[in-house]
């Protein structure tokens, strides 16, 4: 990818890389990696960063496993359709759902609560918020960063 003298998108595409890493914090944030959470029947609900983009929403989703992903470019706020496919993955045996939200899509609480009241299932909201920021980059990171850099003052 050519980055083309583009500060702004060599900004937006560092922040990606080092607010990626929320994908580990979105799996961990409800213990998705381990055997109780396999037998709770439960919706998950957590928002990441991206009040107006959703990129980072769709990375943390894509990495974890995500069932649904919902962000400001492409959701239309039609809670009616989320719920009935959860329902959908209900009734084939699906006990657990991880549903990645950014932050621009609005308030987390209130649409576990909504979830919670149509399906009946219990759903909870964790906010990730400037939490996934933290950790140490990995070397891929470091390396990714550093290149995008060069490129950067290259052009």
């Amino acid at each position: 990818m050519r980055i083309d003298n583009s500060i702004r998108l060599l900004v937006c595409l560092l922040a990606l890389c080092l607010a990626g890493c929320g994908h580990k914090q979105v799996a961990s944030s409800e213990g998705s990696d381990t055997l109780a959470f396999s037998y709770a029947e439960r919706i998950s609900i957590v928002e990441v960063m991206g009040r107006k983009c959703g990129a980072i929403a769709q990375w943390c989703g894509i990495a974890s496993g995500a069932e649904e992903i919902l962000i400001p470019e492409t959701y239309d706020y039609n809670d009616k359709a989320l719920i009935d496919r959860i329902k959908e993955r209900e009734a084939l045996g699906k006990k657990q759902h991880i549903i990645v939200n950014a932050e621009g899509i609005g308030d987390s609480e209130a649409l576990a609560r909504r979830i919670e009241n149509a399906t009946g299932i219990e759903a909870r909201a964790t906010i990730l918020g400037y939490m996934q920021r933290g950790g140490a980059p990995s070397a891929l990171d470091r390396v990714k960063a550093s290149l995008m850099g060069e490129q950067a003052i290259e052009c």
